[in-house]
């Protein structure tokens, strides 16, 4: 899986690629789509694609893609972060927030003030589906 986490003002995430126990690579996770609206997902890599071109589509809540209950997601805009997890449904992020299988420890860092390029790499020292090679997104201003 992976670890993704939000401060308030980044967006940052690792960038191991695994299949099952096995690290077969590096991937960006926090993908640009245009100005201003940036994707992040955790799961299988594969659905990074099927979210994008839903994303890409407008986000059309009446033909959403089937995707895996592994599967979550942050979409970061001008107006905001909002997470997603398999039901495809946009939830607020208001606070402090991680996804992916070192969400825990990522969150543990930010409780003790760490940024979240800091929690990233911290839940990769417990973590063994995250590394700490980091990838970082701050966020635009919100109007």
């Amino acid at each position: 899986m992976t670890t993704i986490a939000w401060d308030g003002v980044s967006l940052a995430a690792d960038t191991q690629l695994s299949s099952a126990d096995t690290i077969v690579g590096s991937t960006e996770k926090i993908i640009k789509l245009k100005a201003n609206l940036w994707i992040a997902t955790t799961g299988y890599h594969s659905e990074t694609g099927i979210f994008k071109e839903w994303v890409l589509h407008g986000q059309p809540q009446n033909d959403k893609p089937k995707i895996s209950e592994e599967f979550a997601a942050f979409i970061l805009t001008s107006k905001g972060l909002f997470e997603y997890d398999f039901l495809l449904y946009p939830m607020e992020v208001t606070n402090k927030c991680a996804i992916g299988s070192g969400s825990d420890w990522a969150i543990a860092a930010m409780d003790f003030q760490c940024n979240a390029a800091a929690a990233v790499r911290y839940a990769s020292q417990r973590d063994v589906y995250t590394n700490s090679i980091i990838q970082i997104v701050k966020a635009s201003k919100r109007g």
